[in-house]
């Protein structure tokens, strides 16, 4: 069982929905959002844009490593007003009969997960048709792209996606415009004359170059064309933030700009696998008013649990303690087994993961996150009641050094449950072990001190 630790990446792309249609709050923790007081109000005058641009098959930890080298010059300097993470973890593909997807073009996989918020598990799109492949007896709900919730919130709002994927193009069918080409040179015109000419509140693209040159050569630094291509995108970046720059109305706009790939690849070129090569990816959120911050994300391993035994990852560093000035983030996948009577009524305070002094646990039927130092934090979500896959999420934010509170942020599914401040949790580091599976709370507490 492998399981994301401190990875703030999803929060940053709830905020494209907020740019575009808000102005004053965001679903977004306020040290990850920290922009300027000034930018704000809904009579400002401002208006509010989101271009989003995917490199196909970039590697996180390479671009980080030609960033570092100076040869991405248009990246680096972003770098300055962006939050960023160069150790994303992309989808695992868990729902593919094989190791690898053997996609010959876009991975739909992955793309579906970066669209939807969602892991494949629960958007169940495994394959070119993106049409979810339900299990039998599975409700068949389909989960919203980031283009649907940005239309239901405000359906004159514009948009457009230029790709080559001819498939990823019809699964984001709602936008005003679509165009398919068939280069990364054709796709960066479409865009300087799209950005220079129309109003589109969201674009949404993406360059190919860099996975075919992986495919090819592997995806590795010892690659040029792989490199190149790397090369390319940026002064591809570099040309569109010019036009930006440019525009009429410049003045009287706001730009968030995205830079992320969807996933990694292999040194031998694959890619949409399980592997860590092929699931290393960045991401990079760029607006001149941000200060700069790099999000760290940690990836833990543990062995497979059983029904009556647990799994621990000894944490002698306090990696994953919450202590004051500390900020946290956890998100699993959980499915819950029937009894043989078909009942979901589970037991009571049993661990999906934590520590001595925090935790998600199962209680009954609902997943609960519980902090209990100096003062309680425990809320609730259902989360246990039906055999289908769901993900869970919970986000803590530092002490504030002036209210003494804390931000809290539990989602569930992709949809925000419990959001606020709590004056609890002055929490000191904790080096105990983190417990993955069954356990019950009262007793490993007592037993850890």
């Amino acid at each position: 069982m492998r399981s994301k630790i401190a990875n703030k990446f999803r929060g940053l792309l709830w905020l494209l929905c907020g740019l575009c249609t808000a102005c004053t709050v965001y679903d977004t923790p306020a040290d990850i959002a920290g922009g300027p007081e000034e930018v704000v109000g809904a009579g400002d005058g401002i208006i509010r844009y989101v271009l989003w641009v995917y490199i196909d098959g970039a590697r996180g930890s390479i671009v980080k490593d030609e960033v570092e080298k100076g040869n991405l010059p248009v990246l680096k300097p972003m770098l300055e007003h962006s939050k960023y993470a160069w150790t994303g973890l992309s989808d695992d593909h868990a729902l593919l009969s094989d190791s690898r997807g053997n996609f010959s073009d876009e991975d739909p996989v992955t793309w579906a997960s970066m669209l939807t918020g969602l892991n494949s598990r629960m958007h169940r799109i495994r394959d070119y048709s993106y049409t979810p492949d339900y299990a039998v007896g599975g409700a068949p709900v389909v989960p919203n792209t980031i283009m649907q919730y940005l239309s239901n919130s405000d359906p004159t709002l514009r948009m457009s996606c230029v790709s080559s994927w001819e498939n990823l193009n019809r699964y984001v069918g709602v936008m005003q415009s679509v165009v398919t080409t068939k280069s990364d040179a054709e796709t960066v015109d479409t865009l300087a004359d799209q950005l220079a000419r129309d109003d589109y509140r969201f674009t949404l693209a993406a360059f190919r170059s860099v996975q075919d040159a992986g495919k090819q050569g592997g995806f590795k630094e010892t690659n040029a064309q792989y490199v190149d291509g790397l090369k390319q995108a940026d002064t591809y970046l570099g040309r569109l933030l010019e036009v930006i720059k440019t525009r009429e109305n410049a003045a009287n706009e706001d730009w968030l700009i995205c830079v992320t790939s969807d996933h990694g690849g292999t040194e031998d070129g694959h890619y949409g696998g399980a592997s860590d090569e092929e699931r290393d990816f960045f991401g990079i959120f760029y607006y001149d008013h941000y200060t700069p911050l790099e999000l760290k994300g940690e990836t833990f391993y543990a062995v497979r649990f059983s029904a009556t035994e647990w799994a621990t990852a000894e944490d002698s560093t306090a990696l994953y303690g919450i202590g004051r000035d500390k900020q946290l983030s956890v998100e699993m996948n959980i499915r819950n087994t029937p009894t043989e009577t078909q009942s979901y009524h589970g037991p009571n305070w049993t661990y999906l993961v934590g520590k001595a002094h925090w935790g998600m646990y199962r209680q009954r039927e609902t997943a609960v996150l519980r902090v209990a130092e100096n003062g309680t934090l425990q809320e609730a979500v259902t989360g246990c009641n039906d055999a289908r896959w769901h993900s869970l999420y919970m986000g803590l934010g530092p002490q504030s050094a002036t209210a003494g509170q804390r931000m809290y942020l539990i989602s569930y599914d992709g949809r925000r449950q419990k959001y606020s401040e709590t004056s609890a949790m002055g929490v000191e580091d904790d080096s105990t072990a983190v417990v993955i599976g069954k356990g019950a709370w009262k007793n490993y507490s007592s037993s850890t001190g």
